[in-house]
């Protein structure tokens, strides 16, 4: 798959409207969802790696679902007050206490159960802990 065949399943799965995505200069960051701008930026670093890309994509496709779930008001979804809570929370976190957010554990989550379910490719994160966290979390929510 493409990976903008990739990107346009994701938003069509996820009911979502398109967005851009596009390119930048991130520094450290792999990927980052501009959530007033509402475009997704992948690091140009991986410009010539499709399997981060790929991971890129899902990861912030799935915040930018969040986004829509808590502006729309979704409640019936399970995840909704988690989400409005840390979304319209906007305390700056250190990088390993945000890995602790539901949104993040959630959209580790939805990328390793899309790369396995889509793709077949089993994908570990790179702390074991979390990644048992994450598929008890796919168990549940996936």
């Amino acid at each position: 798959m493409e990976l903008a065949e990739l990107k346009n399943n994701l938003f069509e799965y996820l009911e979502l409207d398109p967005i851009k995505v596009k390119y930048e200069d991130l520094g450290e960051e792999d990927a980052r969802f501009y959530t007033h701008d509402l475009y997704i930026a992948i690091n140009n670093k991986y410009i010539n790696d499709e399997f981060e890309i790929m991971k890129c994509l899902i990861h912030e496709i799935k915040h930018y679902h969040q986004l829509v779930v808590v502006i729309c008001e979704e409640r019936e979804n399970p995840q909704y007050e988690y989400w409005r809570k840390e979304l319209m929370n906007k305390i700056k976190l250190k990088p390993e206490d945000a890995m602790c957010q539901n949104i993040e554990i959630d959209a580790y989550a939805f990328t390793k159960y899309i790369l396995k379910e889509w793709f077949n490719i089993e994908y570990h994160h790179y702390d074991k802990k979390y990644d048992e966290v994450l598929d008890l979390f796919i168990k549940k929510y996936y």
